[in-house]
């Protein structure tokens, strides 16, 4: 899909927004050669260095082996360090009061790639979240442009919560990854499928989701749900 989507949108910048499931080398790795950003968040234990700052003023002497191409490790206590910065932005459907501190570092698990790193926390109704790592292969996005385009990806987590809960997906009696995978696809086709159509006011559709009371004209989210 990533291919089919290069190639249909070439010149185009694409981000590709995951969570820290697939925030690794190996299922990264496609994206980026595809010319993909890929904006995720990322667990706490992942090696990040700063850049190397180099020797001010520089030594008079010649020194052996190649550059550094890392820097300070880049731990609770060096993130601390950095100056953290305040502001309300539109997060998950409202406005939320977001902290977060920032820097470029170098990702050992993506083989020292330079990238932007944001350690972010946000308001709620029981107070602060606890600090969470955003990471971008795009290090000239700022901090608060990484936070909104992680937050487009919000809208499919109530799709996973239909598919496992009301398709039975989480209850599949397959048992090979790859008939499994297929089941999965066929059930994400059709339950989009019948949505799209229901959106559109197609008639087979919503003839399916038809209730005797209402208006014919009218769509709601119970009627999505029933098709």
């Amino acid at each position: 899909m990533l291919k089919s989507v290069r190639q249909t949108l070439q010149g185009r910048i694409l981000r590709l927004l995951t969570d820290s499931w697939f925030m690794n080398g190996p299922m990264m790795q496609p994206a980026l050669e595809l010319g993909y950003e890929v904006i995720g968040h990322i667990p706490k234990n992942r090696a990040l260095y700063a850049l190397p700052v180099e020797a001010y003023p520089p030594s008079p002497f010649k020194r052996k082996g190649r550059k550094r191409v890392y820097g300070a490790k880049m731990t609770p206590e060096e993130v601390e360090k950095l100056p953290e910065t305040t502001m309300t932005i539109w997060l998950y459907r409202k406005y939320r009061t977001v902290s977060f501190r920032s820097c470029i570092c170098r990702a050992r698990f993506l083989k020292g790639r330079i990238v932007r790193v944001v350690w972010s926390r946000f308001e709620n109704d029981k107070g602060q979240t606890e600090t969470k790592l955003f990471l971008s292969t795009n290090p000239d996005l700022e901090a608060h442009e990484v936070l909104l385009a992680y937050s487009l990806r919000w809208p499919i987590e109530p799709m996973f919560q239909q598919l496992k809960h009301e398709f039975g997906c989480k209850h599949l009696w397959q048992q090979r990854l790859r008939t499994v995978l297929r089941w999965m696809h066929i059930k994400m086709a059709g339950y989009a499928l019948v949505q799209l159509l229901t959106i559109f006011q197609n008639s087979a559709a919503i003839a399916v989701a038809k209730i005797a009371w209402r208006p014919l004209d009218t769509v709601t989210g119970g009627m999505l749900r029933r098709a």
